[in-house]
Formats: structure tokens, sequence, C-alpha cells
């Protein structure tokens, strides 16, 4: 049986990354540390609050992808025949 997981490490890679950058925007968004840290690394602050919040959607859109891949098994009770043709293309 081939491991389907091992082909998409790149994608594993998205995910990690995006959640990562979430966790570090809310860091630097929110809550005491924000105010803490933002005079000693006030660029990198910057750069995390207006630009990490679009990791919100490549994780999003990466764990689509996945939840839909997951339907490309013909034992997957879920499945219709529309969905497992879209797979096979």
């Amino acid at each position: 049986m081939k491991d389907t997981q091992g082909d998409l490490w790149h994608i594993d890679a998205i995910k990690a990354i995006a959640s990562q950058l979430i966790v570090w925007h809310h860091l630097v968004a929110y809550g005491p540390m924000a105010e803490t840290v933002y005079p000693h690394v006030e660029d990198l602050t910057d750069w995390l609050y207006s630009h990490a919040r679009q990791a919100v959607q490549a994780f999003l859109v990466v764990g689509g992808y996945l939840a839909a891949r997951s339907f490309c098994s013909a034992r997957s009770p879920g499945a219709s025949r529309i969905a497992l043709s879209a797979c096979r293309a």
C-alpha cells in the first residue's frame, strides 16, 4: 500500500508554518506580552501584526484541501461519486 502522507510533506509544512505565524501574531497583537515586546522589536512586531494574519487564510485553505483529499479514498463512507471522480482527475 502506497504511503500518501509522504507525498504531502510540503502541504503539511505550509500548514505548520501558518499555524506558527498565527501564534506569533496573537503574541504581538493581544495581551500583556504585546506591550512588553513592542519597544524591543518594533519592525518584527509591525510585520507580524500586519501580515501574519493572512496565515489564517492559508491555514484554512490547506486544511480544507486536506479534508477534501481525505474523501478520495473509495473506502470513505461519505464520498460521493462526484467527489471520487474529481479525485481521479
